[in-house]
């Protein structure tokens, strides 16, 4: 990364054993050069540890 402009939380949702957070980033990196994208992330939670997550993309 040779440029970090932002990252922002966007939304959050819970729920019986998982949680989402919708993030966007804006960077730039060496070798992708700018980057901009949304981001939500999903967990599964068990008592109390996340046990798998996900990521989805999106512009």
């Amino acid at each position: 990364m040779t440029e970090f402009r932002n990252a922002e939380v966007k939304g959050i949702a819970t729920g019986d054993n998982f949680s989402t957070v919708i993030w966007h980033y804006d960077y730039t990196h060496k070798e992708w050069g700018t980057r901009k994208y949304t981001q939500a992330s999903v967990q599964h939670w068990k008592d109390g540890l996340i046990i798998k997550e996900q990521f989805f993309y999106g512009n």
